[in-house]
């Protein structure tokens, strides 16, 4: 399960990395379990105007795999995450 996130900066793109353990009975976490989820490269692939990137073949969407931050942006939220199947947050 998911128990933790964490900003970095990798490629020069800010990234949440997603910090994961073994659920045991009783909700407690496996010691000695818990991990940094390794991140996937990407790339930049010039598409469009404003580009596309990609995670191996599959293609990342602008809003909801990623954003631009930039100017007249001060905040974003991070309330709506979803992880793959087999997987939860806590």
């Amino acid at each position: 399960v998911v128990i933790g996130m964490r900003f970095i900066l990798k490629n020069n793109v800010m990234r949440l990395q997603a910090y994961e353990g073994k659920l045991l009975e009783g909700g407690e976490i496996e010691a000695g379990s818990e991990r940094w989820v390794p991140m996937d490269d990407f790339t930049y692939r010039p598409e469009d105007e404003l580009g596309a990137y990609y995670v191996q073949s599959r293609k990342l969407t602008r809003g909801t795999d990623f954003m631009f931050v930039g100017t007249g942006t001060y905040k974003f939220v991070v309330d709506d995450l979803s992880v793959a199947p087999g997987r939860a947050i806590i």
